[in-house]
């Protein structure tokens, strides 16, 4: 599927700002206060994979798949361009096999009962990503996966794909940003959400999320 479909591929945008490529993966975190726009910007990063057709990897802690599910129809049709030249039932259909949402109960999260369900997947030759999103997470979860990021790196395919984590934060205090190859944080600023680089980026940006349709300008 083309990307050029999309007003604007996220990913793509992001990706050419990296101080470094991230060919062979990387660990990027997004942070922000509740509330703010962490979900719609992880899925419109996910979409944008999808689009360029990588596979990607839904992890949500809390949410019931019928609501990442519906986050990505709303934003699939928000980022769509005006001339797209196939229906909309035609596009979102020639999508979906590059995408596999895998849901957790807040107090059922563990890294270790990641990598057995990830490792069930790929095992079976049911999915193997080569982007993922991890969705939901605070603090006090992203401090304990810290010390095993190895082995999370090691999910998908060749032992590489490129991994987006979601943390709520409290405040002005962030997370500590040296594990990461990227980081990324959502702010309020005006009537929009402003995309602040913190981490792996050659220069500032000026990109922000729409505040109706909470999509990347």
């Amino acid at each position: 599927m083309n990307d050029r479909m999309l007003s604007l591929n996220p990913l793509s945008v992001l990706e050419k700002e990296f101080v470094s490529p991230l060919s062979e993966g990387g660990i990027m975190v997004v942070e922000s206060n509740a509330g703010v726009g962490k979900t719609a910007f992880l899925v419109q990063l996910a979409l944008g994979a999808m689009f360029a057709g990588k596979d990607v990897l839904h992890v949500n802690i809390g949410e019931p798949i019928e609501k990442v599910d519906l986050w990505y129809k709303q934003m699939f049709n928000n980022s769509l361009t005006s001339g797209a030249s196939l229906s909309l039932n035609e596009v979102w259909d020639s999508l979906l096999p590059h995408r596999f949402i895998m849901t957790f109960k807040i107090d059922g999260f563990s890294l270790p009962r990641l990598l057995e369900r990830t490792k069930d997947l790929s095992v079976q030759r049911i999915f193997e990503p080569e982007v993922m999103v991890v969705d939901g997470l605070d603090l006090a979860d992203l401090a304990k996966m810290e010390t095993d990021f190895s082995k999370i790196k090691d999910i998908g395919r060749k032992g590489h794909p490129q991994i987006w984590f979601s943390v709520t934060i409290d405040g002005e205090a962030g997370i500590n940003v040296i594990p990461y190859d990227v980081v990324i944080r959502l702010q309020q600023e005006g009537d929009g959400v402003a995309i602040v680089p913190r981490k792996g980026f050659k220069s500032n940006m000026s990109l922000k999320l729409n505040p109706v349709t909470m999509i990347m300008e």
